[in-house]
């Protein structure tokens, strides 16, 4: 017979009201960079603007043959590994759920290979301690789930005098400890939030360490999030000054010329139009693991679950760019009546065919530098997405314009192989420098 965790109804639901997520931190950074820890979930943060957190689990396993019948009868599983999926948008006083740490985002080489995400101090590269005692970054996810009866996640507002209700200070808590991140994806659309999506997996999970909410530090009730968020409309693309850097292409593109090739603002900056409808930016970190016959490593003991992991490189780093079309993608170089299929189209050489140095054809030299302001805090604090100056076009596509009656849009796709992905929040926005060689 089933036994519900709480004394409610039978129809009582899980639902937002009723849930929470807590990360673990150590210092002004979320997660940490040892192998195991001894965090409990209570010493974890709750996580500002989640819309939703999804968790599936893959359970592997195989059957065994037996000789003489077709029926299997026994069976064996492998490693499990849950997958957790957290959604949320940016609140401007809170941070990135990865970010460097602001100290090693200086405009300088150190500064570059400081704020790198395979730095030891940022994602990392292996499983293994190294001499500094670190190792890949990793995260205990804690959800809490909380009865429907209340009007909120904890003890403090309920409904009913907390001094009555059975359930006044109960909680079903599940951690999934030692988690790695997989993917770091951000959406910006035309009249949306900035929006945020983290993919994290482990094989471990705890249940019910810690079953009450008065031992986690939850947001009051008099502690509302302020609703002031991250939006498309907050980027700096075309405000005076902008410190965002979009790709030759997309300028191109997208912002409106005139019959001479010159961005036509009718004489006013301020009447610059882009058409930009959509940036995603997408970050996939896969890894791999070392085997060894005989042992199952990481199979029993949690805190060494990524003992034997390592970071597939390059890091896969992509961008595009969604807008409403004027015209077709232009070239820059003459003769522009056609788009040649050469290397040297997309290139540093930009199409010139008579470009020296002649190492300039194979060279990709696109930056892509996504910036916005908070300018509602004092001092100012920027959020920056910086891709690197490595990057290259690897689609561009039209799509639209059909008898429905809706515009024509183009895309535009970019990638790095250089793994060059900053995430940072400062007071300023710093000019990395891509290294004269790759290390």
């Amino acid at each position: 017979m089933t036994i519900y965790p709480f004394s409610q109804d039978i129809n009582g639901r899980v639902f937002y009201a009723c849930m929470g997520v807590l990360v673990n931190q150590t210092g002004t950074r979320r997660g940490r960079l040892t192998q195991t820890g001894d965090q409990t979930p209570t010493d974890s943060t709750f996580l500002t603007g989640v819309q939703s957190i999804g968790v599936s689990s893959d359970n592997p396993s195989a059957s065994l043959l037996d000789v003489g019948r077709f029926q299997r009868k026994y069976h064996y599983y492998g490693k499990q590994q849950f997958e957790i999926t957290i959604d949320r948008v940016l609140d401007k006083s809170d941070n990135f759920f990865y970010s460097v740490d602001p100290s090693s985002y200086v405009a300088s080489a150190t500064g570059y290979q400081d704020c790198h995400i395979l730095n030891d101090d940022n994602i990392g590269c292996q499983g293994e301690t190294n001499s500094d005692d670190k190792s890949l970054r990793n995260f205990d996810i804690t959800i809490l789930y909380g009865p429907d009866k209340f009007d909120r996640l904890g003890s403090e507002n309920h409904t009913t005098p907390v001094s009555s209700d059975p359930d006044k200070n109960d909680v079903f808590q599940v951690t999934y400890r030692n988690c790695l991140i997989t993917s770091i994806n951000y959406t910006m659309n035309i009249g949306e939030p900035i929006r945020e999506s983290i993919t994290l997996i482990t094989r471990a999970a705890t249940y019910n360490e810690v079953t009450a909410t008065d031992s986690y530090t939850l947001p009051a009730a008099s502690a509302a999030q302020s609703g002031n968020i991250l939006k498309h409309s907050d980027l700096d693309i075309l405000l005076a000054g902008t410190q965002s850097v979009l790709p030759e292409e997309v300028e191109r593109m997208f912002k409106a010329q005139n019959s001479s090739g010159s961005i036509d603002t009718l004489g006013n900056p301020a009447k610059e139009i882009l058409g930009l409808n959509s940036i995603s930016i997408d970050t996939a970190i896969d890894y791999s693991e070392i085997a060894d016959i005989g042992k199952w490593r990481g199979s029993d003991v949690q805190g060494e679950q990524n003992l034997w992991r390592y970071v597939v490189l390059p890091v896969q780093v992509t961008a595009s760019f969604t807008g409403t079309l004027r015209q077709p993608l232009p070239r820059r170089s003459s003769p522009a009546s056609y788009l040649p299929n050469t290397d040297t189209t997309f290139s540093k050489a930009d199409g010139v065919d008579s470009a020296t140095p002649r190492d300039l054809w194979h060279q990709v030299d696109r930056e892509i530098k996504i910036v916005a302001p908070a300018e509602s805090l004092d001092p100012v604090q920027y959020f920056v997405w910086d891709l690197g100056k490595k990057n290259y076009l690897t689609n561009f596509s039209y799509d639209g314009g059909g008898t429905d009656g809706g515009n024509l849009e183009g895309t535009i796709s970019y990638q790095n192989d250089v793994s060059d992905m900053v995430l940072v929040k400062d007071n300023n926005v710093r000019d990395l420098p891509a290294p004269e060689l790759p290390f």
